[in-house]
């Protein structure tokens, strides 16, 4: 139980009595009718808060889970069979790290009728989001006492990457190098990497490309058409090391990392590949190559909930592990936040994995780097900490470009760029037939 704001209001009632009684002695009768009236009176709001119906409640979510960083409505829905009507404060125990808009909720539940209260949740890290209950504190008649509540109302709830504003910038780059539609649909005038159908031969066509057996029963040529080749696979690999724990404002590397990686499997998808997924460095998930519509939920299930380690990758025993698990030759997208020692590291690995598989680099790049180098030079401090960002950006852009020269594609961005590089490095390589 607790005091509501009508107890305290009466008790305050009971103080000018009170003292009229000490100076005037008649008015002591008056006081002790008072205090009694007082106390019958919270007795009774005491028994009938003991008393209360059940209140019934239940928590409606969005299914399929919860977007990183995204406002989401959850909603409470409040019953009770009898009673009367009745003024609550609702408070919805929620997971943490979050932001939460809305409660404590107030409102008035009707005699035997239910009624429903929104609050908007924002979950701040991914994974397994466990809400415990709902307290809810039922008050009196005339707001005299207050009971708590506690409902138990326990749900896991997955929160996953959001991908969809990195989504529309990957689409976006995709679209500038060529159509989305055109890496797995469009036809060419050319050799592609697998045959569609036979056709008339047209102007252009070069001399490869006519079908001598077709054209010797025709009286005319006859061409081959090719489109670039799908069932083609693609294996996302996923650092999870401790430099994936930095973060940019709310978001950190290894989330935008998750996020890149959503959106590069939904474009291979359309495109007509299987994507598979491994991650090294901390948890170790492996997702066999996958199409069709279970392909990205089971990716979200893989790699949603993984969260940065304190442990150094090793990318020469990551690749070793995944040329075990499989064998087809496809496209390896390594995500990493890659240094100076790294790429000595990953240098040699690469030229181990790349007589299999092609293999294309994606590398964070802290955004602070670019604002250090980028601030006016005001005296000696501010020129040692500009000239020294800029040094370790040469050396650093140096670095990649000797990376670059071991593996098909190598990327150094920042979070907010991963994604539409990333895809735009992969249509290109299927343009060029090179998987």
């Amino acid at each position: 139980m607790r005091v509501g704001r009508g107890l305290m209001a009466l008790t305050a009632a009971l103080v000018p009595t009170a003292l009229l009684a000490v100076a005037w002695e008649p008015a002591a009768a008056i006081w002790r009718w008072q205090a009694l009236a007082s106390v019958v009176t919270v007795l009774a709001a005491m028994v009938e808060l003991l008393r209360l119906p059940e209140l019934r409640i239940e928590r409606l979510l969005p299914g399929g889970g919860l977007a990183l960083g995204q406002w989401t409505d959850v909603i409470l829905r409040l019953r009770q069979e009898a009673g009367r009507r009745r003024r609550l404060h609702v408070f919805d125990h929620h997971p943490e790290p979050a932001e939460v808009q809305g409660l404590p909720h107030v409102a008035m539940l009707p005699a035997e009728g239910w009624l429903e209260t929104t609050h908007r949740f924002r979950p701040l890290q991914r994974g397994l989001a466990r809400f415990t209950g709902v307290e809810v504190l039922v008050t009196s008649f005339f707001d005299l006492l207050r009971r708590r509540v506690w409902i138990e109302l326990p749900l896991e709830v997955r929160v996953l990457p959001n991908y969809r504003p990195a989504l529309r910038s990957g689409l976006a780059a995709a679209e500038s190098t060529v159509a989305l539609a055109g890496v797995h649909q469009q036809r060419r005038r050319g050799e592609g990497l697998e045959f569609e159908q036979l056709r008339d031969y047209r102007h252009g066509d070069s001399l490869r490309q006519v079908d001598w057996k077709a054209s010797a029963r025709r009286p005319h040529l006859v061409s081959r058409q090719y489109r670039e080749e799908r069932d083609q696979q693609v294996v996302l690999m996923i650092d999870c090391g401790r430099r994936m724990a930095s973060r940019e404002g709310e978001l950190g590397h290894l989330d935008a990392v998750l996020e890149s990686a959503v959106v590069l499997a939904h474009v291979a998808l359309q495109a007509g590949d299987a994507v598979g997924a491994m991650s090294f460095a901390g948890p170790h998930r492996f997702l066999s190559p996958l199409k069709g519509r279970a392909a990205l939920p089971a990716l979200l299930d893989t790699l949603g909930d993984l969260q940065p380690t304190d442990q150094e990758p090793d990318y020469r025993s990551a690749f070793l592990k995944l040329m075990t698990l499989h064998r087809r030759r496809s496209l390896l997208v390594v995500m990493s936040n890659l240094r100076d020692e790294s790429v000595h590291e990953l240098g040699p690995a690469l030229a181990t994995v790349s007589r299999r598989h092609l293999v294309m680099v994606g590398s964070l790049r802290e955004s602070s780097l670019r604002v250090m180098s980028e601030e006016p030079v005001e005296d000696f401090e501010s020129a040692r900490d500009v000239a020294a960002a800029h040094h370790y950006l040469e050396q650093r852009r140096r670095a990649h470009e000797r990376l670059g020269s071991w593996c098909t594609a190598c990327v150094d961005v920042e979070t907010k760029d991963l994604a539409p590089a990333l895809v735009q490095r992969y249509v290109e390589i299927k343009r060029a037939g090179l998987l």
